[in-house]
């Protein structure tokens, strides 16, 4: 199916992320404030984890499927009527989008996007973007409590009176249109990601989750395997391989930050914020005649006040977005 238009997606009434907000739009438009950044990241700080390529359409899915969860009717009600499901935590959708991503992950239909990646290696990132949904609205922990967390949620959808497993029950109704919200949210990944009716027929039944949790109990050998080939790697020996592992934590904190980073900034763009205007900022110095006054140092005021006046004249007249670029382009490594 080819989709043209976000019209060829939004459903009526629209499944919605945010107050009027559909889900398919920020899905995309977090994933393509992922892609906007990642023209400014040199990935090859991770070559020796994954393909270049392979990390950065990861994180591309990462914001195409981060709030997929969202989708239930549980977060709906609760998105218009926040009062109504305030204390439901079926409204949660976190959990749902990282148990969906990491099955898809490891999905043998993905074989191709890993191109021959080592089994050990592909478990690991699969993890990464699992953890990097689940905690996307909260902290992260260490790796070995969020390996436990990932085998939880999976095994909640053996029982039927779990939070999860009453979550992916209530998308059956609406799978197809799913579907559709995902093809358009990762049309730009370079992933044919399996979809959302693919993983309600896999995950009901009890084979497919025994061999999930296989999956994610094999990650502790995974970390291990990782450093044996570290250890036995004889293409570069002049290159530390025993860096890998801390590697590893590095690009989970990055995928972290940067699904965050993309999150809430559409997030900014597509609600309605009360924001300081200028005018309230001159009646202050109107007020008071200054900006600042201590009882310290006239002197020190009227330089605080010559300060703040000129930053507010010259960031009244910047372009954000191209700010938000320049910044991150100092932080990372240039390409080469």
């Amino acid at each position: 199916m080819v989709i043209n238009s976000m019209e060829d997606v939004y459903p009526i009434p629209e499944i919605l992320s945010h107050p009027d907000v559909p889900l398919s739009r920020h899905l995309f438009e977090t994933s393509q404030n992922i892609k906007i950044i990642l023209e400014h990241v040199c990935l090859q700080l991770f070559e020796e984890i994954a393909e270049p390529h392979i990390l950065r359409s990861v994180a591309l899915l990462n914001g195409a499927l981060h709030d997929i969860g969202k989708a239930t009717s549980f977060f709906q009600e609760y998105i218009r009527n926040p009062k109504g499901r305030k204390r439901d935590p079926k409204k949660q959708h976190a959990s749902l989008g990282s148990v969906y991503i990491y099955w898809g992950l490891m999905h043998d239909s993905l074989d191709n996007f890993w191109n021959g990646t080592k089994k050990d290696i592909r478990n690991v990132l699969a993890l990464l973007a699992s953890i990097a949904i689940a905690k996307h609205h909260g902290n992260l922990e260490n790796l070995r409590d969020e390996k436990n967390h990932l085998r939880s949620r999976i095994k909640e959808f053996k029982d039927e009176t779990s939070i999860l497993w009453l979550q992916v029950s209530d998308t059956l109704g609406i799978k197809e249109r799913m579907d559709k919200i995902i093809e358009f949210a990762i049309k730009d990944t370079g992933v044919s990601f399996p979809s959302w009716t693919c993983f309600i027929d896999e995950i009901t039944y009890q084979e497919t989750l025994d061999a999930l949790v296989k999956k994610s109990r094999k990650l502790n050998k995974a970390f291990q395997g990782i450093e044996m080939l570290c250890d036995n790697n004889e293409t570069q020996k002049t290159k530390d391989f025993k860096v890998l592992p801390y590697r590893i934590t590095m690009l989970l904190h990055f995928w972290y930050s940067l699904l965050q980073e993309a999150d809430k900034t559409h997030a900014m763009r597509a609600e309605t914020v009360n924001r300081i205007t200028w005018d309230l900022l001159e009646k202050v110095q109107q007020k008071h005649g200054v900006w600042f006054k201590s009882k310290q140092s006239i002197e020190l005021d009227n330089f605080r006040s010559k300060i703040f006046k000129e930053s507010i004249d010259y960031a009244s007249t910047m372009d954000c977005l191209s700010v938000f670029i320049h910044w991150k382009h100092q932080l990372v490594v240039p390409k080469h």
